[in-house]
């Protein structure tokens, strides 16, 4: 204690992953004989509780610390065995003439087949751990003795998260020009027009013509997080419990994918321009309110008559209702530049995001759910318990929206009137469909009763 009214915790935390030694590393690229070995992740950490009244009324409380990540599993195993060496992973292509037969086990390498030139990856020499700083600033104030306010901010920054660059990616060789249709009808016109940097010129184009793609996981994603939460807590009294509250947020990266597995190919509309990835992120959610509530209906309680104390007193209402923004939606297009490095809508393989609109530009309907509970225990005696439950999920049946169509335009090539043919980003009209209203946490409406037996 700093003060009697003051409480300071800190602390320090060092982590360090140790990663296994090269198996496989290809004497044509050094970097697949080594793995990540970042020994510098040292995380401080501190909190502090200040009654800033000295009368155990109004309080204010804060903390910040960085913390580290991991590196994925599936990348340090891509980094152990994709690496192009003899021994490592290879891939095959064979049609249904010459096909092996299940299951064969190869001893020699098949024939009879195509040999793609492989693809391989590595570490950047200079990738470090991802890391996170949190902090967070608070202050409460007590209403009553039994309810409270609070407001809080909430900080959060991420640096060095993963990116996937390809290596063997020659730096745009081309600018070209693209039509912007202003309908998808046949009579459709040319709305507007923009130029983008292209890559052409097929896998001949490639610097290292022994490989295919060369993905390097690079720490250079960086991710910002705020937000204002306001919150009302009452504690049990008089038979009424709830908490509730409101989140005000914004959340910005470029491009943090969040990915389970390593991507086999650009995480980037263009690898070489990751500024102008940054936008909203996935989890961007800018409103959000959350009530749940705990009712003892006031029904017979003061009834002396053993039947209405058994029956009718003591029932419990309890309910969770929940309302925020809709998630965020890239708008996508479908198709490839004809004559590209490799297939994507520039030729380089990376993401087929419309080009001149940021990310998570859109967002999906908002998300409105409502669950009740109705409750009543019955006692047996003195050691047995009888839990009567009737509950609904979603109890007005409100179609909320996890997953909609996310391709806006196709690309295709267009001759306008007087003009020679050209790529067009032709728009859909299926963009922002709903395709699913359901997931893990919210579906359509379900009841269900329950009797519960305790002893």
């Amino acid at each position: 204690k700093v003060r009697p009214n003051i409480t300071l915790n800190y602390g320090v935390r060092y982590e360090f992953i140790k990663m296994p030694h090269a198996i496989l590393p290809n004497l044509l690229v050094a970097e697949t004989g080594q793995l990540p070995d970042d020994k510098n992740n040292i995380g401080p950490r501190v909190g502090i509780a200040w009654d800033l009244f000295n009368d155990r009324k109004t309080v204010i409380r804060g903390g910040y610390g960085i913390y580290y990540g991991r590196i994925i599993n599936s990348a340090v195993f891509n980094g152990l065995t994709v690496t192009g060496a003899t021994g490592s992973s290879a891939n095959y292509t064979f049609s249904a003439a010459n096909g092996p037969v299940y299951p064969i086990k190869f001893t020699t390498l098949p024939t009879g087949g195509t040999t793609p030139k492989p693809s391989i990856f590595y570490f950047d020499p200079d990738i470090e751990t991802p890391e996170i700083r949190q902090g967070d600033l608070a202050i409460e104030r007590e209403i009553t003795p039994s309810m409270s306010v609070s407001v809080s901010y909430l900080y959060s920054h991420g640096e060095h998260l993963p990116f996937f660059f390809d290596a063997n990616l020659p730096p745009s060789n081309k600018l070209q020009e693209f039509l912007i249709l202003d309908s998808a009808l046949p009579t459709a016109g040319v709305a507007s027009r923009i130029t983008l940097p292209v890559f052409v010129g097929g896998a001949a184009a490639r610097p290292n013509q022994a490989f295919d793609r060369i993905i390097v996981q690079k720490g250079a994603v960086t991710s910002t997080y705020n937000a204002l939460v306001f919150q009302v807590n009452k504690r049990l009294s008089h038979g009424i419990q709830f908490l509730a509250h409101y989140t005000l947020s914004k959340a910005e990266d470029t491009n943090q994918g969040s990915t389970t597995f390593t991507s086999g190919s650009p995480t980037a509309l263009n690898q070489f321009d990751l500024p102008a990835e940054r936008g909203k992120s996935n989890f961007n959610v800018r409103n959000r309110f959350i009530a749940s509530f705990m009712w003892e209906l006031p029904i017979a309680e003061h009834n002396e008559n053993p039947f209405v104390k058994a029956v009718i007193a003591g029932w419990k209402l309890n309910g969770i209702v929940t309302l925020q923004d809709g998630g965020p939606v890239t708008g996508f297009v479908s198709g490839n530049l004809t004559g590209g490095v490799t297939t994507s809508l520039n030729g380089s393989g990376g993401v087929n995001r419309v080009p001149f609109e940021e990310r998570n530009l859109y967002k999906r309907p908002a998300l409105q759910n409502f669950d009740l509970r109705l409750g009543k225990e019955f006692r047996v005696k003195e050691r047995y318990r009888l839990n009567l439950i009737a509950e609904a999920f979603n109890l007005f049946n409100h179609t909320n929206s996890f997953a909609v169509t996310t391709t806006k335009y196709d690309l295709i090539t267009f001759t306008p009137t007087g003009g020679v043919a050209t790529p067009a980003f032709r728009p859909r009209t299926d963009f922002l469909i709903l395709n699913s209203a359901q997931s893990t946490l919210y579906r359509e409406r379900q009841m269900q009763l329950a009797l519960r037996f305790s002893f």
